[in-house]
C-alpha cells in the first residue's frame, strides 16, 4: 500500500488543495481512486491467500477443536491425503476456483474506472 501512494502525482494533489477541496474530498474523490489498481490487487491476494492457507492451521490446531478452525485449504487437505478421497478434494477445490472467479469478477465491477464502465 505504501509503494501505491508513494507513486501518487504529487501535483494532483498540489491542485486539489489550490481548487479548495478539504481532507475528505482529496481522499475519497482523489487518493482513493487512484489508488484503485493496488487496492485491487491488494484484496485480490489477501482474500485467494485466506481461502488456500492451511500450514498455520495445520500446525496449530489441525481444524480443531472440533471444526472450528477448518479453512478450505485445510479442508481440501484432509480430505484428499487424510481421508484419501481425492474425488471429493478435486470437487471442493473446483468450488473454491469458481468462488475466487466469482470474487474477483465482483472486484473488478467495483474497482474499475470512471472512464472503463
Amino acid at each position: 500500500m505504501l509503494a501505491g501512494v508513494q507513486t501518487l502525482s504529487p501535483e494532483v494533489i498540489e491542485a486539489s488543495i489550490v481548487d479548495g477541496a478539504n481532507r475528505f474530498q482529496r481522499f475519497f474523490r482523489i487518493i482513493i481512486p487512484m489508488l484503485k489498481p493496488t487496492l485491487f490487487y491488494m484484496i485480490f491476494v489477501s482474500i485467494i491467500g485466506s481461502l488456500q492457507g492451511y500450514a498455520p492451521f495445520l500446525v496449530m490446531t489441525a481444524g480443531g477443536p472440533g471444526s472450528s478452525t477448518r479453512v478450505l485449504g485445510l479442508l481440501i487437505y484432509q480430505t484428499g491425503f487424510g481421508e484419501l478421497q481425492m474425488g471429493r478434494a478435486c470437487a471442493i477445490t473446483v468450488i473454491m476456483l469458481i468462488i475466487i472467479m466469482v470474487i474477483t469478477g465482483m472486484q473488478r465491477r467495483f474497482l474499475q474506472y470512471e472512464g472503463e464502465r
